[in-house]
């Protein structure tokens, strides 16, 4: 592992990978992907969803004005 650091790599992991392939967690996969989240990484799920409904309340905001 300290080589490949050496060399350039930066360990990530899994569920970094996967938000970055995700990008927006309404995907058709995304029930999937919570719930794997969920189950490994509680927190991870917690924010997910705090952003989306952060998004959904700015999205019904800027209608609003």
């Amino acid at each position: 592992m300290q080589r490949m650091i050496q060399a350039g790599a930066v360990p990530v992991i899994l569920f970094s990978v996967a938000a970055e392939f995700q990008l927006d967690p309404r995907f058709h996969d995304a029930p999937h992907r919570m719930r794997l989240m969920q189950e490994n990484m509680p927190a991870m799920a917690m924010a997910a969803r705090a952003f989306v409904n952060g998004v959904d309340r700015g999205k019904r905001a800027a209608t609003a004005a």
